[in-house]
């Protein structure tokens, strides 16, 4: 980065602006879903009808959308799993070198 003054700025703006879209992500579905919601609110969409009463068929664009909310937080496992890999490695690496530098 170019100007290094503004680290501390677009950081901030960034957590300001992830953290407000969560919180009003999670009030939505906590006022919507109420007292029935799931522990894992991506759950709760298997049965989400986008207004469509339960007689009627939910239309494609609709199973594909609550398939893809539903399995979202899998697939976005495999995208951490390269940094909880590493900080695995790096913790037991220094745990056998200190038990190894204690045996010594």
């Amino acid at each position: 980065m170019k100007r290094k003054a503004h680290v501390h700025t677009v950081f901030g703006a960034a957590l300001i602006s992830t953290t407000l879209m969560y919180v009003v992500m999670a009030l939505s579905c906590a006022l919507y879903f109420g007292a029935k919601a799931n522990a894992s609110i991506n759950l709760n969409w298997a049965s989400f009808r986008y207004g469509y009463s339960p007689a009627e068929a939910l239309p494609l664009w609709g199973s594909l959308l609550n398939m893809a909310v539903i399995i979202f937080p899998a697939l976005d496992t495999f995208s951490v799993y390269p940094l909880i890999a590493i900080t695995l490695g790096s913790s037991l690496e220094y745990i056998v070198k200190k038990m190894s530098l204690a045996a010594g």
